[in-house]
């Protein structure tokens, strides 16, 4: 067992993730990812794009007492938006697969998977948080190598919307006829003449144009402050609004930010 010298050499690296996919750990450069304890090497923040981690585990020889491998690597990383994993590159001795634990930073269960070959999308898109990633080989004798890869997609910044400006609650009838204006503040760290009109969604409804004016919004001072806002109408379907609730408005800025924005809405009359 290599429990306490690898305890040692358990390496805490917060470098941060360029845009483009490459070599990002690599246990043969930044030391040995694995613990036998379970310690879990933290990568820290993940940007935009796709980041990469090298490892390699000795699972054992016939003379494990325990039954398992003697090594496994735990990667402890932090996301700001969606993300998915793959293996691009998997090299097993004797040992038969790899399996996979995804959990929350505190040790509940999330999802799980068990590979013999390169495998694309295991966990599905997952947002938001912490994560510890268990790579573990299964069985008690060979070697095996891999490359995983943490597709990091852009993170969404969350902003202030008001549905119907200036009116509490923010009920409205659905005839399918009619718009719905809703109101995206702006502020000292967001600033709203840079989103793209085109972009916008709210509750899977688009932004309604007219003829050759384009996009039916306008920047208006609505809350108050200082900043400008941008007011959008969207197009009403009566099929959207079944019931009351929340919804989101959601979309990007020129330069490829994503951000969302939630407020409560109440549906007064549905048509069938």
């Amino acid at each position: 067992m290599k429990k306490i010298l690898l305890a040692f050499l358990t390496v805490l690296l917060m470098a941060p993730v360029c845009s483009n996919a490459g070599t990002i750990w690599d246990e043969s450069v930044d030391g040995d990812l694995s613990n036998g304890d379970g310690a879990a090497t933290n990568v820290g923040l993940l940007d935009a794009g796709a980041s990469d981690i090298l490892g390699y585990l000795d699972a054992g020889t016939t003379s494990t007492t325990s039954g398992g491998p003697d090594e496994f690597d735990v990667i402890q990383f932090t996301t700001s938006g969606p993300w998915t994993f793959d293996v691009i590159d998997f090299s097993a001795g004797s040992s038969p697969a790899l399996v996979l634990f995804l959990q929350t930073v505190d040790g509940q269960h999330i999802d799980s998977a068990q590979i013999i070959s390169p495998s694309s999308d295991l966990f599905g898109t997952r947002g938001a948080g912490t994560f510890r990633l268990f790579h573990i080989p299964l069985g008690n004798m060979g070697t095996l190598s891999y490359t995983s890869r943490i597709n990091m997609g852009p993170a969404i910044k969350p902003v202030i919307i008001d549905i119907k400006p200036g009116s509490d609650p923010n009920c409205f009838n659905v005839n399918g006829h009619g718009v719905i204006p809703v109101a995206v503040f702006g502020s000292d760290t967001f600033d709203v003449t840079l989103i793209d009109q085109d972009s916008l969604s709210f509750g899977g409804l688009a932004v309604r144009v007219r003829g050759k004016n384009g996009t039916q919004c306008s920047m208006e001072y609505s809350n108050g402050d200082d900043n400008l806002d941008l007011v959008c109408h969207f197009e009403d379907k009566s099929g959207n609004w079944l019931e009351g609730g929340d919804a989101t408005l959601a979309g990007t800025l020129f330069d490829g930010t994503v951000f969302e924005g939630t407020d409560s809405i109440c549906v007064t009359q549905v048509v069938p």
